[in-house]
């Protein structure tokens, strides 16, 4: 299973409200534009525009070394006024999944979390994901309304819906369920739901944490995602105002360097940092079956740990200078890696 395709999976789901409907087929075409990125770029199927559905063959998996144990330099400022934590415990979990499934992604915020399980091999589309969020101003979802598992769920009645099953978990939390690439996605999905179950002892873990940042940022929450394989993992730290995504902080497999940018030196290796406003230069090439739209890059820092391992810090929905963003990569903390046990191998 391949880490850079897993990651690019389910990036999307973080940088959206945590509204299954939009993320689902935005996560397929971010698999397309991040295989691009790395260098893996396989073919893809039906016709699609960043943010619609798409299906993608996936590349066969590369070997990747672990991530290193690193220690981020002592800080003589003082620490921003929050400092998120690298754990974060889930709420809930499937007690049944169709045979074969296994977990290959967790994104979790102070509300908002998203487990995901594949099965099938590199070549595989089959996923199914549970998407927990706050019910909002919508407190009773489309659908036909029914019990499955002693808790009120809706079934969604247009059978593309992307998730196909809404479930009331209580405390103003619907958790979604969302079966991709399966002629019984209905089905399965009812059965998933009928079987949830409060978990409470399972983390999503990752090894990062912010030592500084800028004070506007301060009504920022953090949230944490971590995906890819057992030896080959990707982990993201954010800082998001509700849905909107203020910046992240990644730490993953090696990606090809653009050209341009500032070459500098950052925590003892060596770095680059590019101003955004440009086209973005990993951007995939459209074709007659598929259509691709892409933005400007963002601002972002890139600094080359060694060992296969990238650190990169990409603004997002706010400007960072290049001094701020040279500070945060230098104050983050960055400890030993995470359990990535319950990742496949």
């Amino acid at each position: 299973m391949n880490d850079d395709v897993l990651h690019g999976l389910f990036t999307d789901v973080a940088d959206q409200a945590h509204d299954p409907a939009t993320l689902g087929p935005a996560i397929l075409t971010r698999a397309r534009v991040r295989r691009q990125r790395r260098g893996l770029l396989a073919a893809a199927g039906t016709t699609a525009v960043l943010g619609a559905a798409t299906v993608a063959v996936w590349p066969r998996p590369r070997a990747s070394a672990p991530a290193p144990a690193l220690v981020a330099p002592p800080s003589s400022a003082a620490p921003s006024p929050l400092i998120p934590g690298a754990t974060v415990r889930l709420k809930y979990r499937p007690s049944w999944l169709p045979k074969g499934f296994v977990e290959v992604s967790r994104i979790a915020g102070s509300i908002s979390q998203t487990r995901s399980f594949q099965r099938g091999g590199s070549e595989s589309l089959e996923l199914i994901h549970l998407f927990l969020s706050s019910f909002g101003k919508n407190p009773s979802p489309s659908g036909k309304r029914t019990t499955l598992g002693g808790r009120t769920a809706w079934l969604a009645r247009n059978p593309d819906d992307q998730t196909q099953v809404t479930l009331d978990v209580g405390d103003g939390l619907k958790l979604g369920i969302a079966v991709v690439d399966a002629d019984d996605r209905a089905e399965i999905a009812r059965h998933v739901a009928a079987k949830i179950v409060e978990d409470g002892s399972t983390m999503a873990e990752i090894s990062l944490a912010f030592g500084w940042f800028p004070e506007r940022f301060s009504r920022g929450q953090p949230e944490v995602s971590i995906d890819g394989t057992a030896n080959s993992w990707t982990e993201v730290l954010r800082l998001k105002d509700g849905d909107r995504l203020l910046f992240e902080v990644e730490l993953g497999p090696d990606y090809p360097r653009v050209d341009g940018g500032e070459r500098t030196t950052l925590r003892g290796r060596s770095a680059w940092v590019y101003e955004g406003g440009h086209p973005d230069p990993f951007c995939p090439p459209s074709t007659e079956k598929q259509q691709i739209t892409c933005g400007e890059s963002a601002a972002q820092t890139r600094v080359e740990l060694g060992k296969g391992r990238i650190l990169t810090l990409r603004q997002a929905a706010e400007d960072l200078a290049a001094d701020e963003m040279k500070r945060m990569v230098t104050e983050l903390r960055v400890g030993p890696a995470p359990d990535t046990s319950w990742l496949p191998g």
